[in-house]
């Protein structure tokens, strides 16, 4: 398979190439990649004097031997004799000496890769944090907006009535009255403390399961009244999201869900590195350690692509939507 190798991204543990990132991504994602990237020994080198001593560094080696005896004596016997080699000793010396430079070449090869994988998912982590930033800005010129936008506008929209035999309440009353002292979408956000065994099961349930589980549990801490989002009608999706101590209705694309989603979603990917941490025995094949790890590389990411990843979303939101629901009066 030659011609993978004039491609633009290539991968030479699993001789696979391609002209698209997202792509190559996507490959360093598969058991096939993570399998070829672990190691289960590492062969250290030795440098041994001549007096029977052992090092594991070069300069430990040659620090010892500027004192050694057995070396200084050896010195000063090669230098007053002249030792002319024989020929079957010229063969010895010019015979290969079989040595682990081979398997060494190879180790370090396989730490590189595994070392550009661990490099891609931080690339990732930050990525995750940029788009963060843009969406915050985002956030904050779609408040500059709202405010410009004149009074009557506001009350337009941010008033409904919702009614349930024949019984009606005001939603404006109900959000900016009984529901003034609830979180702000943010402080949610930030009170949610994940543990490792949140990362976990988003590996054994699959990444719209496990956020769900993220979103659900911390929800069910909080009562009808003091929680940051409101569905007022699920089957046309209306969401009130109380942002900035103000209740404000998400739009038909529910772009501010979709952010929120995917900063609980960052949440919980930065707990990755702190797992492998915690797990050394990831990095060796064949044991549980290594395949929990493998379902989290695989689904803590989200989609394989722009369109999987639009899937999951939507079905994380609703769930959401699901189980903020109010129930009619």
């Amino acid at each position: 398979m030659e011609e993978y190798r004039t491609m633009k991204y290539f991968c030479e543990r699993c001789n696979y190439g391609t002209e698209f990132l997202k792509d190559f991504n996507k490959h360093m994602r598969t058991k096939k990649h993570l399998a070829n990237t672990n190691i289960n020994t590492v062969i250290k080198p030795t440098f041994l004097c001549e007096c029977g001593k052992q090092y594991k560094h070069h300069s430990s080696l040659y620090n010892h031997k500027k004192s050694c005896k057995v070396v200084t004596e050896l010195y000063n016997i090669q230098s007053a004799e002249v030792i002319t080699p024989t020929h079957n000793e010229v063969q010895k010396q010019e015979e290969p000496k079989d040595t682990p430079q081979l398997d060494l070449t190879v180790m370090a090869s396989i730490l590189k890769e595994n070392n550009d994988f661990k490099s891609m998912l931080l690339e990732h982590s930050n990525h995750m944090k940029q788009v963060q930033m843009e969406n915050n800005e985002l956030q904050k010129q779609l408040i500059d907006v709202i405010k410009q936008q004149k009074a009557v506008t506001n009350t337009t929209h941010n008033t409904n009535n919702i009614t349930n035999n024949n019984q009606s309440f005001n939603l404006n009353f109900f959000l900016n009255e009984q529901c003034k002292d609830a979180m702000n979408i943010d402080d949610f956000i930030q009170s949610l403390e994940l543990e490792m065994s949140d990362i976990e099961e988003t590996g054994r349930l699959g990444y719209v399961q496990g956020i769900s589980r993220i979103f659900m549990n911390r929800l069910n801490e909080l009562d009808m009244y003091t929680r940051p989002l409101h569905c007022t009608d699920l089957k046309r999706e209306t969401l009130y999201i109380k942002e900035h101590d103000r209740w404000q209705k998400d739009n038909d694309n529910k772009d501010r869900l979709k952010c929120i989603v995917e900063r609980v979603a960052g949440k919980n990917y930065d707990l990755l590195p702190e797992w492998q941490e915690k797990n050394p025995s990831h990095l060796v094949t064949s044991t549980p350690e290594c395949e929990q790890f493998m379902e989290i590389a695989c689904n803590v990411l989200g989609g394989g692509n722009e369109k999987e990843t639009n899937k999951f979303q939507n079905q994380i939101m609703r769930n959401v939507l699901k189980e903020v629901t109010l129930e009619k009066f």
